[in-house]
């Protein structure tokens, strides 16, 4: 296996799934211990959610939250459970403020890391950069490379919220754009909101040791008119594995 590899990914809004400020929402099959869980949580209303720990699930995991963006009417944030318990799992994500136009919307996606020595996986999270012609975020990467063990490999996760209702209101649909050292990636989902023109999109892109970069992002149709670059939130995670 080079880098991670994507089990499952799925995607609901409050509209579809919410209750009392509650979304609830299933992984789609039952998790495998030791699996990665990551769920991504936008909006393009508030600046965020209104409690402490709002991501919980049924399997009783514990979920942390990663570098986000929260502004006054917008905000995309991203949870991670490390270390995923077996079993079937319900999501709920607390503190929701529901919007005119059914966010927020929620993806849920499960990873599996290489089988890896003790210590050899780490996480890393990050705020991305935005243009209005080519979403393009950007790590400079620093590794601790063991020769003693196997292959090094850093699988960069990008998430793009496209709130395009208050700027270009266009619906947009993307695809990846990796790095140019990428053995593996690809777009694993995008959605579009219960109403109006705002999308969403998240991606993945695999480059090994020894490049010291990754830069993956997106391309979008239509491509005009262009992007304003106040209508994309995006943020990523990097994970960082040693076989």
């Amino acid at each position: 296996m080079s880098g991670v590899a994507i089990v499952q990914s799925s995607s609901t809004n409050y509209v579809t799934s919410g209750l009392i400020d509650v979304i609830t929402w299933p992984f789609t099959l039952p998790n495998t211990a030791g699996n990665i869980g990551l769920a991504w949580i936008t909006s393009d209303d508030a600046g965020g959610l209104s409690v402490s720990n709002p991501v919980t699930d049924s399997q009783g995991n514990i979920w942390e939250e990663f570098p986000g963006i929260q502004l006054n009417t917008q905000f995309s944030l991203i949870y991670i459970c490390p270390t995923l318990k077996t079993g079937v799992n319900v999501v709920k994500v607390s503190g929701c403020i529901p919007s005119g136009t059914g966010a927020p919307n929620l993806v849920l996606m499960e990873i599996q890391p290489p089988p890896c020595p003790i210590g050899s996986t780490a996480i890393h999270g990050f705020v991305g950069t935005v243009d209005n012609t080519q979403v393009s975020p950007q790590l400079n990467l620093f590794t601790n490379y063991n020769l003693n063990q196997g292959p090094f490999y850093h699988s960069l996760f990008v998430a793009l919220y496209n709130n395009s209702d208050g700027f270009t209101a266009t619906t947009r649909t993307w695809s990846a754009a990796l790095d140019s050292e990428a053995i593996a990636g690809n777009l694993i989902t995008q959605f579009v909101q219960a109403t109006g023109h705002n999308t969403g999109a998240i991606s993945f892109c695999v480059v090994p040791y020894p490049f010291s970069g990754n830069n993956s992002g997106f391309n979008y149709s239509p491509s005009t008119p262009l992007l304003n670059p106040a209508e994309n939130l995006v943020i990523g995670v990097l994970i960082s594995t040693q076989m």
